[in-house]
Formats: C-alpha cells, sequence, structure tokens
C-alpha cells in the first residue's frame, strides 16, 4: 500500500508531488483525471463499459507516460538560466564496447589526450548505435543473457541516462506490443521495485481510468505483461539506488533473485563505472557495455549545433563561433576535455553565459567547470560549502604530489590514493565522497596484478588544475642554487614538461596577486644555466606560453614583438630577452631546399635500387621514411616471396663484414632485401662495429650505391655502451655527407642510458666554440642541436653533473 508518509507515492487521489515513470507531475495544475496531457480518461487508452471488465492498451500507456517523463526531464544547472530541451534534441549517437574484462592499465597518458584513460584495453566487440540497439536488443544476441539483462555503464556525465532514454524509445518504436517502463532507482529510496511497480505505478494508471484503485483485474492484466514477456525494465542510476547494506548491486540483485515480476522483464539498467567495477558486483548475469565518448570532432560540433539550436535562433551563430574557437591552436586540451558529454554540456552553457566568450583564461574557465560541477550533482548528492572545500584541498595535495613523485602521474593507484583521503568504502572519508560525486573514477586494474585497483581524475586537466591550487608559493617551480642544483631545497620543477601546465593555470589564479606572479617571471627570464641558455631558452618558454594566461604581465607587449618576428630585425626588447634568443636562431636556421630534395631523391632512388615500385608507396610514404629510415625494413618484409632467415652463417668471422661484402656484390633484387634484413639484425647485435666500417672509406668507395645504403643503415644503430656512442660521435665529425650526418645526430638522440648520455654530453660540448662555427657550422649546429635535445629530456640538475663531469 502507498506510504502516506512518501510525498513520491499517492493516496486518496492527492497527486500533488507524485513521480510516475521518473517525471513529477504538479498536481495543482494536473487533475485526477489527466496526467502529463497525454493520458486522458477517454476511450483511446482505456476501453470500460458497464459490467465490463477495463481493457488497457499497455504498450500506449508506457508510451505516454515516457514520454511525459522525457518532457520533464531537463538538466537542473541549465534550468536556472531559462535554458530547457528535451535530450533527444542534443543527442549524437555514441558507440559502446562490450568487454572481455575489466581494463588493465599500465602505461600513462599525456594530459592532452586524458580521454584516454577511461578507454577500454580489453574490448570484446565495439558496436555503433544502431548495431547495438538491432543485434543486442532485438536479435538477443549477448553472450550471457541473450538480450535480456542489459547494463549500460561509464563514467560521470558519460551520456548513460541520454542512451538509456534512447534505447526505450526505440523499443516503444520497434518492438510490438512493448509495454517500457521507466524508473529512476534513486527515487525508491528502501522500497523494492516489485513494489514500486504496483503500489505508485500501476496505481497511478489505475487513477487515470477513473479507479481509486488497481482492481484485482487490472492487477492481473498487468501481471500477464509480465508473463508474456513484454514488459522492459528501464532502470536508470543504479549508483544512486539506496540500501540498507551500501551496495546498490546487491539489493537490486536480491530482489531480482526472489523471483515474480522482475524475473520476467526485460531489463536494461545503468551504472557508474566505479560501483559496476567494484569488488562486490552481484549482478554476474548481466552483459555490461561501455558507452564511448565523442570520437571525432564532427560529433563535437554537432552537438555544439544541436545544444545552441534548442535555443533562440539568434544563438545558432554563437554555437558556430564556439566550433571556431575549439578548432584553433592550443585548444588541444579543451578539445580533448569536451570529449565527454557532460563536460561539453558545460563548455557551451559557459559560452552561452557569457556570450560567445570564454574566460580569460584556462585557470577561470576550471573554477567555473568545478562549480558547475558540484551545481550539477547537488540535485543526486548534497555537499556543504565545508565538504567542498575540505575535499578540493585534499584532491589538490593528492594531484599535486601524484605529478611529482608517482610513475604514472595520472593513473593513480589506490594505495597511493589512501594516503590523502582515506579508504574507498569509508563513507565518512573524502575518497569515498570523491567517488560519489565523480571527481576520481576507477579506470581498471593495474596490468601487473588484477587484485589492484587503479583511478583517475574526471579529467587529467583537473588533476592539474587541483594541483595549481594547492601551490603557494612560485618557489616550489624554481628555487635555483647555482653552486649546487643537487641541494635539497633545490627546485627546477619548471623545466619538467608535465609541470608546465600547472604553471600556467596558476598564473592564472585570480588568488595570486601581480606581484608575486612579476617575481616568479622574473626569476625565469634571468635564469642562467652556464651552459648555452638550454635551460634558460626553457625558461623564455614558459614566459612567453604564459602571456594569454598572465594578462598582466609587465613583458607582455616585448614577448609579442619577439614572437612575431623572425629574429633578424627586432628592436626596442628587452636585452636578457634576445640573449636567451640568439643561440637559437642560429643553431635552428631551416635547411636549403637543395638538401631537402637529395634526401627525398634518396629514399626514391632506395625504392629503386631495392626494386620496391610495386609496392606502390606514395609521396606520403616517402615523407615517412624521412621522418624514420626503420621503416623501410617492415617494408622489406611485405614481400612474400622470401624468407628472410637465410644468410647469417655461424662461422663468419665478422658477419658486419660478410654481408656488407655481398650486399656489394650482389646482383639479386630479392638476395640485397634478404641482406638488409640480416644486416640490420647484426647492426644492433653490434653497431660499433658497424660504425667503424663507416669510418672506413675504402668500404664506402667501394660502390656508390651500396655507400648510400650504409649510410642510411646508421639510422638502425641503437647506442647502449660508450665505445658505440663515442664512434657514432667519431662518424659525425669526421665525415662531411649531409645524410650520414643527420642519421647520426638521429641516433645520438635516441640513447636512453644515463651513463653513456654523460660522455655524448661531454664529448659534444668541446664542438660548441666559436672556432667551430667559423670552420664547420653545420657540425657545431647539430651539436647545439642533439645537446638542447636532451636538456630538455633531463633535469637541469642531471645535466649539470654531465656537463662538469671529468673526462673518460
Amino acid at each position: 500500500m502507498p506510504d502516506p508518509q512518501d510525498p513520491k507515492q499517492v493516496n486518496n487521489n492527492d497527486l500533488r508531488n507524485a513521480q510516475f515513470g521518473g517525471g513529477l507531475i504538479n498536481a495543482d495544475t494536473v487533475n485526477a483525471e489527466q496526467i502529463g496531457g497525454d493520458i486522458v480518461n477517454n476511450y483511446n487508452y482505456y476501453n470500460e463499459q458497464p459490467n465490463k471488465k477495463l481493457e488497457i492498451d499497455w504498450h500506449q500507456v508506457s508510451s505516454s507516460l515516457l514520454n511525459e517523463h522525457l518532457r520533464l526531464t531537463t538538466n537542473p544547472l541549465t534550468m536556472g538560466e531559462g535554458i530547457t530541451y528535451r535530450t533527444e534534441q542534443v543527442y549524437v549517437p555514441l558507440g559502446l564496447v562490450e568487454r572481455k574484462k575489466q581494463s588493465r592499465r599500465k602505461e600513462d597518458v599525456s594530459p592532452e589526450k586524458g580521454s584516454e584513460l577511461y578507454h577500454e584495453t580489453e574490448i570484446k566487440q565495439t558496436f555503433e548505435p544502431q548495431q547495438f540497439l538491432e543485434q543486442v536488443l532485438r536479435d538477443r544476441q549477448s553472450p550471457q543473457s541473450k538480450g535480456k539483462r542489459i547494463a549500460i555503464i561509464g563514467e560521470p556525465g558519460a551520456g548513460k541516462t541520454t542512451l538509456l532514454q534512447q534505447i526505450a524509445q526505440w523499443v516503444l518504436k520497434e518492438i510490438e506490443q512493448s509495454v517500457v517502463i521507466w524508473v529512476s532507482l534513486t527515487d525508491l529510496r528502501l522500497h523494492d521495485l516489485e513494489s514500486y511497480l504496483l503500489e505508485v505505478w500501476l496505481q497511478a494508471i489505475a487513477r487515470t481510468a477513473g479507479q481509486a484503485e488497481a482492481s484485482t483485474q487490472v492487477k492481473d492484466d498487468f501481471v500477464a505483461q509480465f508473463n508474456q514477456g513484454l514488459v522492459w525494465l528501464v532502470l536508470d542510476g543504479v549508483d544512486e539506488m539506496q540500501a540498507l547494506d551500501d551496495n546498490p548491486l546487491e539489493e537490486i540483485e536480491r530482489q531480482f533473485r526472489q523471483g515474480g515480476l522482475l524475473q520476467q522483464a526485460r531489463i536494461v539498467l545503468s551504472c557508474r563505472l566505479n560501483l559496476w567495477d567494484g569488488g562486490s558486483n552481484a549482478l554476474v548475469s548481466f552483459d555490461s557495455y561501455r558507452t564511448l565518448e565523442f570520437s571525432s570532432s564532427q560529433q563535437v560540433e554537432q552537438f555544439i549545433s544541436n545544444w545552441f539550436g534548442c535555443q533562440p535562433s539568434a544563438e545558432i551563430q554563437t554555437g558556430q563561433q564556439l566550433c571556431v574557437a575549439l578548432r584553433e591552436p592550443g585548444k588541444e586540451r579543451i578539445r580533448d576535455l569536451v570529449k565527454n558529454p557532460l563536460r561539453l554540456t558545460l563548455l557551451c552553457f559557459n559560452w552561452y553565459l557569457d556570450n560567445g566568450n570564454l574566460p580569460q583564461t584556462k585557470a577561470e574557465l576550471y573554477e567555473q567547470f568545478v562549480a558547475d560541477f558540484y551545481e550539477w550533482k547537488k540535485s543526486l548528492f548534497v555537499t556543504t560549502g565545508e565538504q567542498r572545500r575540505s575535499l578540493n584541498a585534499a584532491l589538490g595535495k593528492l594531484a599535486r604530489e601524484a605529478i611529482d613523485k608517482e610513475e604514472t602521474k595520472f593513473r593513480l593507484r589506490q594505495e597511493f590514493l589512501c594516503e590523502y583521503l582515506g579508504e574507498p568504502d569509508d563513507v565518512d572519508s573524502l575518497f569515498w565522497l570523491a567517488l560519489q560525486l565523480g571527481w576520481l573514477n576507477k579506470v581498471g586494474v593495474d596490468a601487473e596484478n588484477w587484485r589492484k585497483d587503479v583511478y583517475a581524475f574526471f579529467h587529467p586537466t583537473f588533476q592539474e588544475y587541483f594541483a595549481a591550487l594547492s601551490i603557494k608559493d612560485w618557489h616550489y617551480f624554481l628555487n635555483h642554487i647555482p653552486e649546487n642544483p643537487s641541494h635539497s631545497e633545490a627546485s627546477y620543477r619548471s623545466f619538467k614538461p608535465h609541470w608546465e601546465e600547472v604553471i600556467l593555470l596558476w598564473l592564472g589564479r585570480k588568488d595570486v596577486a601581480k606581484d608575486i606572479k612579476e617575481d616568479f617571471i622574473k626569476s625565469l627570464i634571468e635564469f642562467e644555466d652556464g651552459f648555452w641558455d638550454f635551460y634558460g631558452y626553457q625558461a623564455y618558454m614558459i614566459v612567453a606560453n604564459s602571456i594569454e594566461e598572465f594578462l598582466e604581465c609587465s613583458l607582455r607587449s616585448k614577448i609579442i614583438a619577439i614572437q612575431e618576428s623572425d629574429g633578424t630585425e627586432i628592436q626596442n626588447i628587452d636585452e636578457v630577452i634576445w640573449k636567451k634568443l640568439r643561440p637559437l636562431f642560429i643553431s635552428f636556421s631551416s635547411r636549403t631546399s637543395s638538401n631537402i630534395k637529395f634526401e627525398y631523391d634518396f629514399y626514391k632512388f632506395l625504392l629503386n635500387y631495392l626494386n620496391l615500385d610495386n609496392f606502390n608507396l606514395t609521396t606520403k610514404n616517402l615523407i615517412e621514411l624521412q621522418r624514420n629510415p626503420l621503416l623501410i625494413v617492415e617494408y622489406l618484409k611485405k614481400d612474400k616471396n622470401f624468407s628472410s632467415d637465410v644468410l647469417i652463417k655461424q662461422d663468419e668471422l665478422d658477419e658486419i663484414q660478410y654481408l656488407v661484402s655481398l650486399l656489394n656484390t650482389s646482383q639479386d633484387v630479392y638476395l640485397r632485401r634478404i641482406t638488409i634484413i640480416n644486416l640490420s639484425r647484426a647492426i644492433n647485435t653490434n653497431p660499433s662495429n658497424f660504425a667503424c666500417i663507416l669510418i672506413n672509406q675504402n668500404c664506402i668507395n667501394l660502390n656508390g650505391d651500396i655507400g648510400l645504403i650504409l649510410e642510411w643503415m646508421i639510422a638502425m644503430v641503437t647506442i647502449e655502451d660508450s665505445i658505440t656512442a663515442k664512434t657514432i660521435i667519431k662518424l659525425l665529425v669526421n665525415d662531411r655527407s649531409y645524410l650520414l650526418r643527420k642519421n647520426s645526430v638521429f641516433v645520438l638522440k635516441r640513447c636512453l642510458a644515463t651513463d653513456v648520455l654523460n660522455i655524448i654530453i661531454k664529448e659534444l660540448k668541446t664542438y660548441l666554440a666559436d672556432e667551430t662555427y667559423k670552420e664547420h657550422s653545420e657540425l657545431r649546429n647539430d651539436c647545439f642541436n642533439i645537446l638542447f635535445h636532451y636538456a630538455q629530456k633531463m633535469t637541469y640538475p642531471a645535466f649539470y653533473n654531465a656537463w662538469h663531469s671529468a673526462a673518460t
């Protein structure tokens, strides 16, 4: 029977605040004989004559209630600004994936591609929207339940509810006699689902037909719809369902297990990823499908067009302007951020409120996003101001320490999170609160230990923003101790790429005083590293990139003047800034067109020499080869006419010398191909030996074509020891061949061994002297290029120690 204390249930025809199918009906304006304007007490849906049973068109009734729910559903965040729309008006179809198991996570991602944290790694099948509807729902092709038990899972704002609504409408339209009942599980409170169906949903139907209560005949007819397999229960938000043991999945499984009506129905439900992938998922009989994000800019722009198309006609142009703004350079993080439908909605909302403008700084944009996020969650999960402040502070400290110390900075281990937030299953912990709100989400399990969960922020950009909020003193980024960079109090985070975005967000904060920001900018401009300003240039680039975030910067006009100049005629600029830039303009001058043409012609020669014309390699393939010469071996392996597992003779005293000689004398094209593949293997076995052969000009001069081939193959060398490093440096210094010099630079930049890097830095720095520039400018530029490359890869203390290390 209805609970008189529960405003969601009806009693004595009092329909105020009664809820049917997830939507509120205002009984002050709708009488007891009419609900939603579509269901009326007439003979369209009900046919009752004196002494005859009441006939109900259950398909039509459920359709009307669903439509009323969709009409009443809107985003409470935007409704306060008078922005209302039906979900289907802005809906852009998204795909789904069926998973083999939880994603195994190992590698981190860059924030520019942060949405990849939520990509599945264990995919059984990917579905286009229509394919899912037809194959899984209509044709019942799902591995466990045969289309009877379906779960739609995903992170917050991934479009689960919207997809569920589209599924409900599709079922009503495409499956004959279907009875679709929408239930928002958060509204059940502690009542059973079956009780809700019989005592709320069914009673509402009866009252619209003029019955005070559903008669036995109506109840029997309703139960018959279940027994005939016509009923679809569309259950939204399992994670929002109240349960006595705080485990909604176990609670709803218990109700399913009791039998009755629920056993007979086809069920489609939605659930947050955190709960579904938790340690005790009782819904093992369900087939789960995870929602995909927007996969293309076209989908994003279609959503924007739909969203603004629901507003007054004058706003259509505003939406078009947002699409243009997102295409601009430098918007990579925002473009990735809005692949999630909720985050894209927040962007549209902010763009609308600001009349086609984003906040002046990214920090202000994310500040507004955070406020909107809490507002969006208010209707489902209320928090106090104190709770939000405590959580934001803890998330900031957590985010900062993860970026600073964790091996994977955006994939967060549960043990690490617990250090700062408490336990995830403790309802009084900040960890539990962060999961409920969706600031943190489970994204899989550790690739090496499936028992260990892996989490991520709603998007890595929010992690960077929270980290920026937690930093009070700019010395956290840069505290230069010139005489001892390894000192425990020294800090050179400014030169670590993963801190750049945090620095920009910190500079955009409104609560940091202008003079404090100016002090930081000054410390970057005046930074002296003591070795050709490799790090001084990086410091300047931070300043240059910051002008759009620190709009009041006193050097703004001068920096813009430098950026708009080609470096040859710069007037009225700061002498210190120009000192940083001068070596870069000298070193990174563009190559001449003749060199570029030579390189391109060489690759065409290589393809002809190896008779690869039948591979139909395009100009695009040639450009790929220029960027990575090692790809040629992959092209060679595509030939099915021969095996590469031949030629290597174990008794050869000098395998590389033998292969070079064979390549020089052979006229057979297939033998040449096999020889090059085997030579590529031998090069990695003894790279220094191969480099020594190239230094021997007599060997190269035996055959001009072979000489070119060998110069190209130096790119296959991997430097792992000091002998190889010194040999390649000798090759770079002694040879004037453009191709050989280019490939030597390529090889030297690929070295990863720390001890060998010290040798490379020590050797190459001697060629930066002015006399080298006067006699061999190309060599000096190449050495500068390599050293600058490693200055961007190595920490400042490590590079400092290598530069000043003793000769070996």
